[in-house]
Parts: C-alpha cells; structure tokens; sequence
C-alpha cells in the first residue's frame, strides 16, 4: 500500500515538474561579484540563472533548517575521527543521526509533495534518497569519492568509497544503522576498510 503511494507521489511529483510556475526574482550585484558568478558558471558550463538557483537553494538548506554547522575540511575530519576509539564513533554517529532527524521532515516534504503523511509511513527509499542526495553527495561538501545503492524487496546494500580512513568507514556504518534502525533494516553484513565500505541491511 504505502509502495503504491510513494510511487503515485513520484508520478505527481514529475507533474508538478513540469507544471511549477516560475517566478522571476531581480537583484543587483557589485562588478567583482557579477566576475566570479560569470567565472564559475563558464567553468561548470552553467547558466547563470541555475547557479543563483543551487546557491539560493543551498543557503537556504544551511541556514534555514534547525541544525547549525561548522565549517570542518576533510582532512580535519579525518583527524578528529582517529583520534576516536570504537565507542566514540559509534556516539559520534549517534549524535550525527540525532542533528539530521531534526529536520528528516523538512527535507522529505520539500523533496515530495506528500502534505501531512506520516513521512515514516513512506518506508526507507524516500528517506535514503534524501540522506545521498543532500547529505553524502554535493560537489564540494562531501567526503565520498562514490557513494551507491542496491535495493532489493528485504534487503539494501550501501557502498561508497572515500579517502578518509577506516574509521569513516565505521562512522559510516554505525550512522546507517540508526537511520535504517525506524524500518526494521537489520546489519546483516560489513566489509570496512580505509578508502571504502560496504553494508548490507536486511529484515
């Protein structure tokens, strides 16, 4: 029943797509400025109107959901995680999850247009669709060289390579354990090394 409904809201939502209404927004910008918007979109070969989209959109998803950030590079990261033994990284991800269940909401119903619902009621694929699309991928703001999924009807392999270490690998682990922990998706299998990982779920 629900499968029935997450792909009904994946229909509408390709309608709306096409349908949305688009609304023009002016603003004036200093010479300096205006060159590195005309810098950036030459080197992406991308509009200057989708570059001040993604930019709206990105500050809007830092500064407009109830978590705060640091500004923290992959190398700094990567020190801090070796600096932590097997429990400290376990509560690191714990704590990880914590901060990005504060706004799973806001980002599921501003990725589908489902009103109400109960978002858990959706099952685990909106959900993971979110956590790699705004939280593991991201040019520029995430860790993983490659990040992918396998689903299948009881079960759901997540793979992603990176150049941070084993224990990102484990960080990684004990994070998807408590985010697919609400769906009943149980560890079934790990293989954890420095540059990459891999976990397979099951119920």
């Amino acid at each position: 029943m629900f499968r029935i409904r997450f792909l009904k809201i994946k229909n509408q939502l390709k309608i709306m797509e096409k349908e949305k209404k688009i609304k023009k927004i002016i603003t004036r910008v200093e010479d300096k400025l205006y060159d590195e918007i005309e810098r950036f979109s030459q080197e992406k070969d991308w509009s200057k109107s989708k570059l001040t989209r993604d930019a709206l959109q990105e500050y809007l998803f830092t500064f407009g959901t109830p978590v705060k950030y640091i500004v923290c590079s992959a190398s700094e990261y990567q020190f801090l995680l070796e600096c932590l033994n097997e429990d400290q990284i376990k509560e690191l991800a714990s704590r990880s999850y914590r901060e990005a269940d504060k706004f799973r909401n806001y980002l599921i119903k501003d990725y589908l247009p489902i009103g109400d619902v109960d978002v858990f009621k959706l099952g685990f694929k909106p959900h993971l669709e979110i956590l790699i699309k705004y939280m593991f991928k991201g040019e520029n703001k995430s860790f993983f060289e490659k990040i992918d999924k396998i689903t299948k009807k009881n079960s759901l392999i997540i793979f992603g390579e990176h150049k941070l270490g084993l224990n990102f690998s484990k960080y990684c682990k004990y994070f998807l354990i408590e985010f697919l922990s609400p769906f009943e998706y149980k560890l079934q299998k790990e293989t954890l090394e420095k540059s990459k990982f891999v976990v397979e779920f099951g119920k």
